[in-house]
């Protein structure tokens, strides 16, 4: 692997790392405005819940599908649960334990918008073809599993 980044000069490898900032950030923003009484964390959250979760997930597991801290999440879910798109219920199981679940409101509110995100979707990958969004996908996921694998040493 090594040799393979040394074919690259280096401050292109740089120039991505900033511009995967910057993109975050200009996405961030545009989708706050864009979803309106959502912020796209929340949105984010709520998406990963109703579609990678069969049965309410744990704040845990949320966190984990999510990539934030469980307090984030917990954070998160507090504020979609202050705007009735979510309840946090203890398990029947383990009262140590909360799970997120989905009220009615944020399936309405999902079908209300589908068209208007489909929309935003498309504007925002207009111009880019199959094989360069298959590419940027395959890059993304590459980067997002070497992030998994680095270990930070504790200071």
């Amino acid at each position: 692997m090594r040799e393979e980044i040394n074919t690259f000069d280096l401050g292109t490898f740089k120039n991505i790392f900033g511009t995967l900032f910057l993109v975050s950030t200009k996405l961030e923003t545009i989708g706050n405005k864009f979803l309106g009484e959502l912020t796209t964390k929340q949105w984010f959250l709520l998406a990963t819940i109703t579609t990678f979760f069969e049965e309410p997930p744990t704040i845990s597991e949320a966190a984990i599908k999510v990539g934030l801290s469980h307090q984030n999440v917990k954070q998160v879910a507090l504020r979609l649960q202050e705007k009735e798109f979510v309840t946090i219920e203890k398990d029947k199981k383990d009262n140590r334990v909360s799970r997120i679940l989905v009220t009615r409101k944020a399936f309405n509110y999902e079908l209300k918008s589908r068209k208007k995100n489909e929309k935003f979707i498309e504007e925002l990958f207009k111009d880019i073809n199959d094989s360069e969004a298959k590419l940027c996908l395959k890059i993304l996921l590459k980067l997002s599993e070497n992030i998994d694998s680095i270990k930070i040493a504790k200071k």
